[in-house]
């Protein structure tokens, strides 16, 4: 597989059009003349047969159409089974997919526990002065007098 035709796979078809996976398309390239040429996801495991321009112009090595021959698991892609387009349309599904995608914070629910802890505050009268004092302390705050 030649250089060129890597980049043109990768700029069209950086996310896969079905399930939007980031850098799992991958190519299949023929050496032997006649034979198919396909890309597929690693992720869903569709799989497009790909035209490659192999003549000697400006075309030679750049994707022109790409038809799906096996939809991915999700099955997203039943209606668009055998039909033949251009890159750019498979790009432009990729990309409308991913913009449609919850952001990963939106997936993120964070949940928050309060812990509530009662605590029983016992007071107690001196037995000197009548103020209330709290039971733990050794002394009444106001006079002084051991509780």
């Amino acid at each position: 597989m030649n250089r060129f035709l890597g980049g043109n796979i990768q700029n069209y078809f950086r996310f896969c059009p079905l399930c939007y996976a980031e850098n799992s398309v991958k190519p299949e390239i023929s050496s032997v003349r006649g034979m198919k040429d396909y890309i597929s996801c690693t992720a869903c495991g569709a799989k497009w047969h790909i035209g490659i321009g192999k003549n000697v112009n400006w075309n030679a090595g750049k994707v022109n159409w790409a038809e799906l021959e096996i939809d991915g698991i999700d099955k997203k892609g039943a209606q668009l089974l055998g039909k033949r387009e251009k890159p750019e349309f498979w790009q432009h599904m990729a990309l409308e997919g991913r913009r449609q995608m919850p952001d990963v914070e939106d997936k993120t629910v964070t949940i928050m526990k309060e812990k509530e802890l009662v605590r029983e505050v016992v007071k107690v009268r001196c037995r000197h002065c009548g103020a209330l004092c709290l039971e733990s302390s050794d002394k009444c705050p106001t006079c002084g007098a051991p509780l």
